[in-house]
């Protein structure tokens, strides 16, 4: 029965300030109940904009909380389990709400609109660009810039071009039944000291004009490679993402 007292107590408390509601800003929709592990989490108090006595409280004691502005808070989540963040003026509970915790996925290559490991001519051209996404994320705390790669175009037939920027060599290979491969290789390697944080030049995310040229002379079949694909991100470091291999169809 006192239990129940208690609890009848906390819900009549939590009615009377039925307008509060806590949001995450740093997602691209802040209705969700999200919060990332090792990100800064932008938690809002609506309701209360100019009150100084609000408090913000997690049920995790690792969840730090830190004070942007009156109704602002910075939440750092460390843990994989839901987390309930109440919010208290003065000693008073006025919310509570459950938020689920993510950590942010490594992100992956994508050229241009290509979601598929086929394309067209056109479909590569139209926008010959490389980015690096995240899948499935929210939080938008986090970008990441292309500032290199190495670009291969395999024949249907035989022989293996590689374009780059700045160096030419001409290697020879040997392919799995023995037959010796023509190797052109041309390194693309851009300028990537950052400046205020962001690579000194977009240009690294982008094919060069040799590039597309050799790309509108392929064939269906044929196969376009992008590897060693680096990235930076503000307040990170330099990484690597792997290749892509799109076939011309």
């Amino acid at each position: 029965m006192k239990t129940i007292f208690i609890y009848l107590l906390i819900f009549s408390s939590l009615s009377s300030f039925a307008q509060v509601d806590i949001i995450n800003q740093s997602l691209t929709d802040s209705s969700l109940n999200i919060l990332y592990i090792g990100c800064n989490n932008r938690i809002k108090i609506l309701g209360f904009e100019n009150d100084t006595s609000l408090r913000l409280v997690s049920s995790h004691p690792r969840t730090s909380i830190r004070k942007y502005e009156n109704n602002v808070f910075r939440v750092g989540s460390h843990k994989i389990e839901p987390d309930t963040l109440r919010v208290y003026k003065g000693d008073s509970l006025i919310k509570m709400e459950m938020f689920d915790t993510y950590y942010l996925r490594d992100p992956i290559p994508q050229f241009g609109n290509i979601t598929d490991t086929v394309a067209t001519i056109k479909e590569i051209i139209s926008n010959p660009t490389l980015s690096a996404i995240i899948p499935n994320n929210y939080y938008t705390g986090r970008k990441y810039y292309v500032i290199s790669f190495n670009l291969f175009i395999i024949k249907s037939g035989d022989t293996t071009e590689i374009y780059n920027k700045r160096r030419i060599e001409v290697l020879t290979f040997y392919d799995n039944n023995g037959k010796k491969r023509r190797f052109l290789y041309i390194e693309l390697n851009w300028d990537a000291t950052p400046i205020e944080g962001r690579p000194n030049s977009t240009d690294g995310s982008k094919l060069t004009k040799k590039q597309i040229r050799a790309i509108r002379r392929l064939k269906p079949g044929d196969k376009v490679c992008i590897e060693r694909i680096k990235t930076f991100t503000v307040g990170g470091s330099l990484r690597n993402l792997g290749s892509i291999v799109i076939t011309i169809k």
